[in-house]
């Protein structure tokens, strides 16, 4: 949850979508400074683990999450014991949330390397 310094209110949070709780989306409400909640918005059509979200001082919302693949071994099935994938992503809003950007990448597939790929206009660790 952050709120920004004309107090809008943002909370974002990952909601079970399949019936067996295997796939978390990511999901995003704004209340406004009169009190009045958003319709959620529904901001990842994949799995997620977490999320973080901070809004700057010029207004801008910014999120970043953490993508989650399933290890599978070369025939498609699963690793024993489950091996997870994982990458950062990062997406941000210049309208109070009411759109976002394309989430851009911040690390390789499998973060557990944490090796931060260049960005445009940004020196990135290799």
């Amino acid at each position: 949850m952050a709120e920004s310094s004309d107090r809008y209110v943002y909370v974002v949070w990952q909601a079970y979508i399949c019936s067996n709780n295997s796939v978390r989306y990511l999901y995003i409400s704004v209340r406004n400074p009169s009190g009045v909640w958003s319709t959620p918005q529904q901001l990842t059509n994949f799995d997620t683990n977490g999320a973080s979200v901070a809004v700057g001082s010029d207004g801008v919302v910014h999120i970043a999450y953490s993508r989650v693949w399933q290890t599978d071994n070369a025939s498609g099935q699963a690793l024993m014991p489950l091996i997870f994938d994982t990458q950062l992503y990062y997406t941000n809003s210049y309208n109070r949330g009411a759109s976002f950007s394309i989430p851009t990448p911040l690390t390789d597939r499998d973060s557990n390397k944490a090796n931060v790929l260049d960005l445009p206009g940004r020196q990135g660790y290799r």
